[in-house]
Parts: C-alpha cells; sequence; structure tokens
C-alpha cells in the first residue's frame, strides 16, 4: 500500500535474484559450477531479460553484451549441449521466444589475452582445426564482422571455440565479428 505496482514487481525481481545469486555462489564455492548455473544464474538472467524487454517501448529494441556460450541460439546451462532445452542458457530461450527478432553477434579472438577469475591474466590459446584458427588464416587485418552465412568459408560445420564446447556457427550466431588479438581492460 504504500509503493506502486512497478516497485513493488522490481523489489520480488531482485529478491529472487539475491536468492538464486547466492545459491549460485554456494553451488561454485562448492566445486560444481554447472549445476549452480542451470538452476540459478541462468534463470537469473533469463528473468532479468524478460523484465527488460517487457519495459522496453514497442519503436526500441534491446543491446546484451555477453559470453557466446550464453547468447548462442542452441546452448546449454548445463555445459551439456544436449541439455540445451531442459537446461537452456538465455539465447536458448529468447531465440525461441523472439525468434527472428532475436540476433546474436558472436565473438571470435584470434589472439591475445584474457582475464581469468582471480584476476589471472591467460593467453587465449588457438587450438588446431579451431574457428579460431579458420579465422587467423581466412582473414587479414585486425578485424572483421560478417554474417555467417558468407561463403568466404564454411561456417556449417563444428568447429572447437575457445572457453566453449564445439559449436556450428551458422546455427548459433547470425554475425560474427573476429577480432586477430585482444587484451584485458583496466578496470577504473
Amino acid at each position: 500500500a504504500l509503493t506502486d505496482a512497478v516497485s513493488t514487481r522490481l523489489a520480488r525481481r531482485d529478491a529472487l535474484n539475491l536468492a538464486d545469486g547466492y545459491r549460485f555462489l554456494d553451488r561454485y564455492s562448492a566445486g560444481d559450477f554447472w549445476d549452480g548455473n542451470k538452476r540459478y544464474r541462468e534463470p537469473g538472467m533469463i528473468r532479468n531479460i524478460g523484465s527488460l524487454i517487457a519495459e522496453l517501448p514497442a519503436d526500441e529494441r534491446l543491446l546484451l553484451i555477453s559470453h557466446n556460450g550464453h547468447c548462442g541460439r542452441d546452448m546449454s546451462a548445463s555445459g551439456i549441449p544436449a541439455q540445451a532445452a531442459t537446461w537452456p542458457a538465455f539465447g536458448t530461450h529468447y531465440a525461441t521466444e523472439l525468434g527472428a527478432a532475436y540476433f546474436v553477434l558472436g565473438q571470435v579472438y584470434g589472439g591475445g589475452t584474457q582475464l581469468m577469475i582471480g584476476g589471472t591474466e591467460e593467453p587465449i590459446d588457438v587450438a588446431i582445426d579451431s574457428l579460431e584458427e579458420l579465422l587467423n588464416g581466412a582473414i587479414e587485418g585486425p578485424a572483421s564482422l560478417f554474417a555467417t552465412s558468407t561463403d568466404a568459408f564454411d561456417l556449417s560445420q563444428s568447429y572447437d571455440m575457445e572457453n566453449m564446447s564445439a559449436v556450428v556457427p551458422s546455427e548459433q550466431f547470425d554475425a560474427l565479428l573476429y577480432l586477430r588479438a585482444v587484451e584485458p581492460i583496466t578496470l577504473r
């Protein structure tokens, strides 16, 4: 009675997010990232994105920046690709819900360094027969943005990707941003 419906709805969402966040951290600290991710973290992201979509004016779109494993069209929150329907990542959920209105721009890094949990930096190791190796050999220059329907190289077969299970790029992403070398930013 002391507040409005929007504030009440947002407070309930925030309370659910805090509860799920702590449940995820509990599983994570127990060494079971995937159980925590599929049961708490990814459902929380789906809930948050849904609330953002619900509040968008009809003529506006939402841009999310995330790891490829979250936003791909057929990704599993359990870490087991065959479980995408049972434990969907948010990309799987919204690819189904939004259809053609859901556009995925994947990111591929050809080398450089990445910031790891705990603050250490590690090199991006380009694996043999990976998507990174294919693009490193096929693209000249420091960067490229292209549709996955391109015929410049075959993106309809399965490739390993850095920090991911093997994926078929043309099935997961509408376009790819390739950066030959990246390094972590310094947070200020």
